[in-house]
C-alpha cells in the first residue's frame, strides 16, 4: 500500500509541472517571422531550384500544427486569444497554426539546414541557418525588453500561456518519435554513414534554435517552470528550473517531437541540396 502511494504521488507530481511564459502580441512576431522564412524558402524553390527546404518547412508546419490543435483542444496547453498587429483577434484554431509555422516549420527547417551545412558542405544552408539564429536572437532580446517593461508598468495587461510537461501522452509520443528515428536509420547497412551522422546534426540544429527561443526568455524571467499544487501555480526553485528547462524541455522534448521526421525526409530524398541531387541523377 505504501509503495502504491509513493508511485501515485510521484506520478501526480510529475503531471503537475508546466512551462509558462508571459506574452503580449508575440504571435504577431511569430507569424511575420515565419512568413519571412517561408518567402526565403519560396525564393530558394523558384530561383535556386532547391525545393526540399520548402517541403520540409511545409511538412513540419503541418505536423506541428496538428499536434498543437490536439494539445490546445484537449487542454494540455492553454493559450488565450490574442490580437494580431493589435487589431485582429485570433484564438483557436488559428493560434495552433501560427505556432505550427514558428515552432514547427522553422524548427524543422533549422534541423535540415544545419545537417546540410555539415554533411553536404552547403554554404547557402549554413548562411540561412545563421541568419535565422541571429535574427531570432535579436528579436527575442527586443521582445524580452518590451515584456519586462510592461511587467514593470502594467503587468495586468500580460497573459500567461502554460504548457503541461511530463504528461503521459507526450512522453509516449516522445518515445515513439525517438524510437522511429533510431530504428529507421541507424541499424541499416544500406544507409550511408553520412546520413546516419546526419541524424545527429539534424538534432543539434533543432536544439540550437530551441535554445535561442528559450534562453533569453528564461534568463529574463519571462519564461519559467511552474508547479500546480491543485489551487495555485508556483514557480519552482532555480535548480529545478534549469534541470527541467534545459535538461528536458530543450534537449529532450523540443527536439523529440521532430526526430522521426528525419526518417521520412531521408526516404523521401528531401535531405540533399539541389545541386548535389542533380549531380547524383546525372551519374549512371
Amino acid at each position: 500500500m505504501k509503495d502504491y502511494y509513493i508511485k501515485f504521488t510521484l506520478n501526480k507530481t510529475m503531471l503537475s509541472f508546466y512551462v509558462s511564459r508571459y506574452v503580449t502580441d508575440l504571435y504577431t512576431f511569430e507569424l511575420v517571422f515565419s512568413v519571412c522564412i517561408l518567402i526565403i524558402c519560396l525564393f530558394n524553390y523558384f530561383i535556386r531550384k532547391d525545393k526540399y527546404p520548402l517541403y520540409v518547412f511545409s511538412a513540419t508546419t503541418l505536423f506541428h500544427s496538428i499536434l498543437e490543435l490536439i494539445a490546445q483542444g484537449s487542454g494540455t496547453r492553454t493559450v488565450e486569444p490574442t490580437h494580431l498587429f493589435g487589431i485582429i483577434e485570433v484564438g483557436y484554431p488559428f493560434i495552433p497554426i501560427i505556432i505550427g509555422l514558428f515552432e514547427g516549420g522553422m524548427v524543422g527547417l533549422c534541423g535540415l539546414l544545419l545537417m546540410r551545412a555539415v554533411i553536404y558542405k552547403d554554404k547557402f544552408s549554413l548562411k540561412f541557418f545563421l541568419i535565422i539564429i541571429g535574427l531570432l536572437l535579436l528579436f527575442e532580446i527586443l521582445g524580452v525588453i518590451i515584456v519586462k517593461g510592461i511587467l514593470t508598468t502594467d503587468p495586468g495587461s500580460l497573459e500567461i500561456t502554460r504548457r503541461h510537461l511530463f504528461s503521459e501522452g507526450s512522453i509516449i509520443l516522445l518515445i515513439i518519435m525517438y524510437s522511429i528515428a533510431i530504428i529507421g536509420i541507424l541499424p541499416w547497412k544500406n544507409i550511408p554513414r553520412k546520413n546516419k551522422f546526419g541524424l545527429l546534426y539534424y538534432y543539434i540544429g533543432i536544439v540550437a534554435i530551441s535554445l535561442v527561443m528559450i534562453i533569453p526568455l528564461h534568463v529574463a524571467g519571462t519564461r519559467f517552470i511552474e508547479y500546480f499544487d491543485g489551487v495555485n501555480y508556483i514557480k519552482v526553485n532555480i535548480m529545478l528550473q534549469i534541470l527541467i528547462m534545459y535538461g528536458y524541455d530543450a534537449l529532450v522534448e523540443a527536439a523529440g517531437f521532430f526526430m522521426a521526421y528525419y526518417v521520412l525526409f531521408y526516404y523521401l530524398k528531401w535531405l540533399k541540396p539541389a545541386k548535389i541531387d542533380k549531380q547524383n541523377q546525372k551519374q549512371p
